[in-house]
């Protein structure tokens, strides 16, 4: 991992760090939704993410709007969300990184 890459890192942590999830007390790195984060050398970052709930449809607002404010960390490029682990996953990631 280069420096760019760990300092893209350093400051997703953080953004995620006060993250909470709708239905959870705990902040979001503490909990297991978020279950891989690949970050190129260009910045561009993919998240395999589990939502808490899959029929919730406040969940996938809460995905589209923590990858909106993701999207807003310094030297990070580009943000998608992919959605692991809940029936009609494809159809998820489609709609929260459109």
């Amino acid at each position: 991992m280069n420096k760019l890459q760990t300092k893209i890192q350093r400051r997703l942590v953080k953004a995620m760090g006060a993250w909470r999830d709708p239905h959870m007390t705990k902040p979001l790195l503490e909990s297991e939704n978020v279950q891989a984060i690949d970050i190129s050398e260009e910045g561009n970052v993919q998240i395999k993410f589990r939502p808490s709930r899959p029929h919730c449809p406040c969940c996938l607002i809460d995905a589209k709007e923590l990858k909106l404010h993701l999207e807003g960390t310094k030297g990070v490029n580009s943000i998608h969300l992919e959605i692991v682990d809940v029936p009609a996953s494809e159809r998820w990631s489609r709609l929260v990184n459109d």
